[in-house]
């Protein structure tokens, strides 16, 4: 199998149906062929082995599959020799890659509808994201909203977040922090996969405001000079 990047799949007017087994959706993007209807291929009788549509599947990752590097298994019926073949596909995800990223294993796609038997299509895994809780991508850098109190935003703080790995990282504040300041960790992003390096992970700060103030906190704020 190989890989190799494109353009977000899932645009254009290939629609998604389910099926392929647990976790995999098929895209269906035309059909026909030589002795059927148009399916903007061209002529497979004319065309390389590569001109034959593939049977296409995309699935998902979480972020922290993709960090690490994940090998999914799937169950995937195609037609051989007219007839159903269930085979098991191992597709390796190595860390780093990108949504839209295609893993492709040649002439295990089986048959195509309107095409000669004996010509078979590829078998194109499409890689997903799943949407995080904490964190956004963005290449290989990673963002992530964390919330301080006032007190944090004055006096400064150090405050203790998990990476992606799941690994403690500890963030000093200092200064007066406004709403919306951006930190900068190093190398706590993905891999890049054309550089080697990781990218960055940037930790937006969010001010929370009090909902009240005691007498004493106050008189205490009325002293200060802003």
């Amino acid at each position: 199998s190989g890989f190799f990047g494109s353009s977000d799949p899932f645009g254009g007017d290939g629609n998604q149906f389910g099926g392929g087994g647990a976790g995999l959706h098929r895209i269906f993007r035309g059909f026909g062929g030589p002795r059927g209807f148009a399916s903007g291929f061209g002529d497979p009788e004319e065309s390389p082995h590569s001109e034959i549509p593939p049977l296409e599947y995309t699935f998902a990752c979480t972020l922290e599959e993709i960090a690490a590097g994940v090998t999914k298994k799937f169950n995937v019926e195609r037609t051989i020799n007219g007839k159903p073949d269930k085979k098991l596909f191992e597709v390796k995800v190595e860390a780093g890659y990108k949504k839209g990223t295609k893993i492709r294993f040649e002439k295990e796609g089986g048959s195509v509808q309107g095409y000669p038997s004996n010509m078979l299509a590829d078998l194109v895994f499409i890689l997903d994201e799943k949407p995080h809780a904490r964190f956004q991508r963005n290449g290989a850098d990673l963002k992530t909203k964390v919330q301080i109190n006032l007190k944090q935003a004055l006096l400064g703080a150090t405050l203790s977040i998990n990476s992606i790995d799941g690994k403690p990282i500890s963030l000093p504040i200092s200064g007066i922090t406004n709403n919306g300041r951006t930190l900068k960790v190093r190398g706590e992003g993905l891999l890049d996969r054309k550089s080697g390096q990781r990218g960055d992970l940037l930790v937006e700060l969010g001010v929370t405001m009090p909902t009240s103030l005691d007498d004493k906190t106050k008189q205490l704020v009325g002293q200060c000079n802003f």
